[in-house]
């Protein structure tokens, strides 16, 4: 699990949802959107549907997969800002180095990545 610095509240995952700017990668989308409370860490949320992994297993592993991702990137994200990423069904059969890398693109495409 992330830290709770690091997490979305329910409340913040919708109104990022319905009005984030969207990035794609190979089985992943991230949505982004600034914070109101403007400062602090970036927080995330990970959406795995049970449509793209069928099994509680799978969805787990993907989930533990991307948090560790994300640890690894947290500490060179902007702060104040508020992603999503939702997975899509080509996630599931992707290593952990590609996860990662496409992860790491994405915040380099949305301008959350410093270096």
């Amino acid at each position: 699990m992330l830290p709770r610095r690091y997490r979305l509240k329910r409340a913040e995952i919708a109104s990022i949802l319905r009005r984030g700017a969207v990035t794609r990668s190979v089985g992943l989308a991230l949505r982004v959107a600034r914070l109101l409370e403007a400062g602090g860490a970036t927080r995330l949320a990970l959406v795995v549907s049970a449509k793209t992994v069928k099994t509680a297993v799978g969805r787990n592993l993907l989930k533990r997969r991307l948090r560790q991702a994300i640890q690894l990137l947290a500490s060179r994200l902007k702060p104040g800002y508020g992603a999503v990423i939702i997975t899509s069904p080509p996630a599931p059969d992707q290593t952990f180095v590609q996860l990662q890398t496409n992860l790491q693109s994405l915040f380099k495409q949305s301008g959350l990545l410093l270096i």
